[in-house]
């Protein structure tokens, strides 16, 4: 594994209190093997001996250091979770054990906080293209009630806005003689889970008919 080359904390605390958070460069410090491997790396003293070329040690008056992997379900390195002490660890084995079952947590908590990162971006790029498509977008539950519409959709069928279509049943805009053929054709989607292109004749606000052609899915919770 090559791992990253430069790293940049998200919580750090020295001194009894929370401190600004820092980047620092990976190699030549104790914290190297920790993400390169994957391994916890304990080192009891002299460690600023050990890495002489890591300045933080000695701004730090560091004599020991413990770190170890933060690592989501599939075994990623996420990041790593490390102490360092101005005095030698005397306990590694039960320092060890106590630091591991934090960073079990951490990496917990660093997974949730990804998950629910990238499903905010998702929903904002599907946001984005919803509402700036040219085309008519309109979304209705199983009772045939619209949820979801964007602005074309409000425009072709005659209304201001979107919110003067919403909470209406759909086949309200489709032409009386075409709905029971639209409501065929919106079973056949959701028992076959396939796209499928329906026409039928739309009704606009004001009572014009036009002629539609639509593509439509279901869509699973």
């Amino acid at each position: 594994m090559e791992g990253p080359h430069k790293l940049k904390t998200l919580g750090f605390w020295a001194g009894g209190e929370v401190q600004p958070n820092i980047e620092y460069l990976v190699a030549g410090t104790p914290c190297e093997k920790v993400v390169k491997k994957g391994v916890p790396c304990f080192y009891p003293s002299q460690v600023q001996k050990l890495f002489p070329e890591d300045k933080d040690l000695v701004a730090m008056n560091a004599d020991s250091y413990l770190g170890v992997p933060l690592l989501d379900p599939a075994g990623t390195l996420l990041g790593h979770l490390c102490i360092l002490d101005t005095k030698p660890f005397r306990d590694e084995k039960t320092t060890l054990q106590l630091l591991q079952v934090f960073a079990a947590r951490a990496a917990s908590e660093l997974v949730r906080i990804r998950t629910e990162d990238a499903l905010r971006e998702s929903e904002e790029r599907y946001r984005t293209l919803f509402e700036t498509s040219p085309d008519v977008i309109l979304v209705f539950d199983m009772n045939m009630k619209l949820i979801l519409g964007n602005k074309p959709a409000a425009t072709v069928f005659g209304y201001e806005n979107v919110d003067e279509v919403l909470n209406k049943d759909v086949l309200d805009f489709v032409a009386p003689e075409d709905r029971e053929r639209a409501r065929e054709g919106i079973r056949t989607i959701v028992e076959t889970g396939k796209v499928q292109t329906l026409e039928y004749r739309g009704l606009k606000k004001d009572g014009t008919r036009f002629s539609i052609e639509t593509s439509a899915s279901a869509l699973h919770d």
